[in-house]
C-alpha cells in the first residue's frame, strides 16, 4: 500500500527493472508498473533523492510541487525497462 495525502492507496505492482540491474538484497534503484484500485496506471520508481538547489538545476527547482521529490536513476533503468 502507498499513501497519498494521508490516505492509503492500494496498487497492484509488477517489477520491470531490467534483469541485469535487479538486486536480491538491499536497496537498489528499481522501476515498477502499477495500477491503483481506481484504475490509474503509473510507474513507481525507487532512486536517489536529489536536492535541486544543491546541484544547480535552477528553474527545475520551481517545478517540484510540495508533495513531489526529484529522484535520480540510471537512464538504463528506464530505457531498458521490462527487458
Amino acid at each position: 500500500m502507498l499513501y497519498n495525502s494521508g490516505e492509503k492507496m492500494k496498487y497492484t505492482i509488477n517489477e520491470i527493472t531490467p534483469h541485469e540491474m535487479r538486486c536480491g538484497v538491499g536497496a537498489c534503484p528499481s522501476i515498477y508498473e502499477a495500477q491503483s484500485e481506481e484504475g490509474l496506471k503509473v510507474y513507481l520508481i525507487i532512486g536517489k533523492k536529489i536536492n535541486p538547489s544543491k546541484v544547480g538545476l535552477g528553474e527545475l527547482e520551481k517545478r517540484i510541487g510540495l508533495d513531489e521529490v526529484l529522484i535520480e536513476v540510471s537512464r538504463v533503468l528506464i530505457d531498458n525497462k521490462g527487458k
